[in-house]
C-alpha cells in the first residue's frame, strides 16, 4: 500500500515539474533583437521600421511618416515591454510576445493577439 502512495506522489511531482517547465518563459536573445526591423505583415503597422538600440531605447517610423517616435524597452522572458508616449503625452506600456526570433526574421504578438512579421534590415 505504501509503495502505491509513493508512486502516485512521484508521478504527481513529475507532472508538476513538466507543467512548470512548459510554462517557463523562453528568454529573448537581445543580440538578435538589436538592429533595424521592417514590418512586412501586420495590422496597422505594415511598412513600419523599428530600431532596437543597445541602451534599452528604440525608434519606430510608421509608413508614410518621416519623423521617428522614440520608445524605451525591456526584455521580460519571451516578451518585449515597450514604453512610449501616447497622443496626450502620457507614458503607456505595451507587451509584445516574441513568437519567433532569428537573425533575419521576427514574429511578434501584441496584447490584442495581433501577429506581425518583421524582416531585419541590413545596415
Amino acid at each position: 500500500m505504501k509503495l502505491h502512495h509513493v508512486a502516485t506522489a512521484l508521478f504527481l511531482f513529475i507532472g508538476l515539474v513538466v507543467a512548470a517547465n512548459a510554462e517557463e518563459k523562453k528568454a529573448i536573445d537581445k543580440a538578435k533583437l538589436l538592429g533595424t526591423w521592417e514590418c512586412v505583415e501586420g495590422k496597422e503597422i505594415e511598412g513600419a521600421v523599428v530600431e532596437f538600440l543597445k541602451d534599452g531605447k528604440g525608434k519606430v517610423t510608421l509608413k508614410g511618416t518621416d519623423k521617428p517616435e522614440e520608445f524605451k524597452y525591456e526584455i521580460d522572458g519571451d516578451s518585449v515591454k515597450v514604453t512610449h508616449k501616447n497622443q496626450e503625452g502620457k507614458e503607456v506600456m505595451q507587451a509584445h510576445k516574441i513568437k519567433s526570433l532569428t537573425d533575419k526574421e521576427m514574429v511578434a504578438e501584441n496584447e490584442k493577439g495581433e501577429v506581425s512579421k518583421f524582416k531585419k534590415k541590413l545596415n
